[in-house]
């Protein structure tokens, strides 16, 4: 005799699992929709990553101020007073800033080559970076992927990583998805809700990046010089890199070695050990005190550079006609 159940009925099975998926659909979908609607509004990281994008994809070269966009990471958040700053640079200059924490040289090295695909034509670009971080293969993860990566260089990236296969589809994703790859960034959020010093916690627990022998880091720093170089020219930009302060060694000379092979002007502020431990909050990043002390040096420094330039492609332009 045949025994039936509707338990073993294949259809009733099948609609139950479509049933399931159109659910895990619609989940992820609300969860898309929410992350791109309502967490810019709450994080004040994020609604300050945002705005900063904005303000860098309109900078353009105009027959005004000249255009400056700065880029960097928290030691440029925390150690440059940017009202000081912009009012050191004067009405000469209109002076826009982009920080993406924990980001390195491919962050930035990708991540403007997106900006100018999408149209930013910034007249000088600003980096600053710290050489260890000018010379490490370390970018910012998930957030790198979905805020400074063109998916069109996913595997450059991959390539310049050494990523593997795995590494290499959480990248897409994370381009992909904005809930992706910004689920690190909103446990963090979380997280410092109930630890307001969690950002200062990770970075301690951040493992040290092993420092290279000099005649590797000047391989390294040249080649990347010369990438820069190459890739601002192509969009009629300038690069200047500036070395943040550091209360010992960091390497800032050979930095500023590679910029002269290569081309690029690296302005090293305030020399290694110019300001005492008291100035740093952890011994990277600045105080509120130590910042100040690192925008008085920054400001002229670079408005001196960049008054020196401007004079001379103004005169280069009388010589022409």
């Amino acid at each position: 005799m045949r025994l039936s159940t509707s338990s073993s009925d294949p259809r009733r099975t099948q609609r139950y699992v479509i049933l399931l998926l159109v659910a895990i659909v619609i989940f992820c979908v609300a969860l898309e929709v929410v992350t791109i609607r309502y967490f810019g509004r709450i994080s004040h990281i994020r609604h300050r990553i945002e705005e900063e994008e904005q303000a860098a994809l309109v900078t353009h070269s105009t027959s005004g101020p000249v255009s400056v966009l700065l880029i960097g990471n928290s030691l440029l958040l925390n150690g440059v007073e940017m009202p000081m700053l912009i009012e050191e640079m004067n009405s000469n200059y209109r002076t826009t800033r982009f920080v993406l924490e924990s980001t390195g040289y491919i962050d930035w090295y990708y991540g403007m080559r997106k900006l100018f695909r999408e149209g930013a034509r910034p007249q000088v670009v600003i980096l600053m970076l710290s050489p260890s971080q000018f010379v490490s293969n370390r970018t910012a993860g998930d957030y790198f992927a979905q805020v400074l990566m063109d998916r069109r260089d996913l595997f450059r990236v991959a390539s310049d990583t050494a990523a593997d296969r795995t590494t290499t589809t959480n990248l897409l994703f994370d381009n992909l998805s904005t809930f992706y790859g910004s689920r690190n960034e909103i446990r963090n959020w979380l997280f410092a809700k109930v630890l307001s010093d969690a950002d200062t916690l990770a970075d301690r627990f951040r493992p040290p990046t092993a420092r290279p022998t000099s005649n590797k880091f000047l391989e390294i720093a040249d080649a990347r010089m010369a990438a820069m170089r190459d890739l601002f020219t192509t969009y009629g930009s300038q690069l200047i890199v500036v070395t943040p302060p550091s209360p010992a060694a960091d390497n800032s000379d050979l930095l500023r070695a590679a910029g002269i092979t290569g081309g690029v002007p690296v302005l090293v502020p305030l020399e290694p050990g110019a300001l005492d431990n008291a100035n740093f909050k952890d011994g990277f990043h600045l105080t509120s005190e130590g910042a100040i002390k690192f925008t008085r040096a920054l400001g002229p420094a670079l408005k001196d550079h960049l008054d020196r330039k401007l004079a001379l492609a103004l005169a280069s332009e009388r010589t022409t006609r």
